[in-house]
């Protein structure tokens, strides 16, 4: 990965810092992000920097083009994150928490981009569809519709004789 979401935070004065990041579809490449097909989403990084303790403030925006569960049209959603972690001074690098991490004082730099990726892939819903349009009208791509129509219309309830059979046995 490119050093592009990596903050050097060293040479920072104790205090807050703000930054901005673009996350593309470039940044989606990186990560190998198949249920995600595209993204334009602005990043402001808020980090609020002390001696041996950094606060590092997520704000994620914009849109993303996932395909529709439905009718596997791209489609796009809003997005809107709020991630905040903790990243403290020690001795190693260790996963204190989901959001709390431990890194060296030799360190200079932290590498966010994987936390970013976290957020974009957990904010993703776990269903997506297109709306439905006026009226009820469905806005997926008409001919997958049909498809799919088509489909459960030739599902038939018949079962099979053995099963009837079967299923008249009374138990007590």
């Amino acid at each position: 990965m490119s050093g592009e979401y990596v903050v050097n935070f060293a040479p920072l004065s104790c205090g807050v810092h703000e930054f901005e990041f673009k996350i593309d579809k470039d940044f989606l490449e990186q990560f190998e992000i198949e249920d995600i097909c595209d993204a334009n989403l602005d990043l402001k990084l808020t980090l609020d920097k002390k001696d041996e303790l950094m606060t590092f403030s997520f704000d994620i925006r914009g849109d993303m083009v996932v395909l529709c569960d439905r009718c596997l049209e791209q489609m796009s959603i809003p997005v809107s994150i709020k991630q905040t972690y903790r990243v403290k001074l020690g001795e190693k690098f260790e996963e204190i928490d989901d959001d709390f991490f431990e890194i060296p004082l030799t360190e200079r730099t932290f590498d966010f981009g994987h936390l970013i990726y976290e957020a974009v892939v957990l904010s993703r819903p776990i269903r997506c569809v297109h709306p439905e349009g006026e009226e009820g009208s469905e806005t997926c791509n008409s001919r997958m519709a049909e498809l799919i129509d088509s489909c459960q219309e030739e599902q038939t309830t018949e079962t099979d004789p053995r099963w009837d059979v079967l299923k008249q046995i009374k138990f007590d």
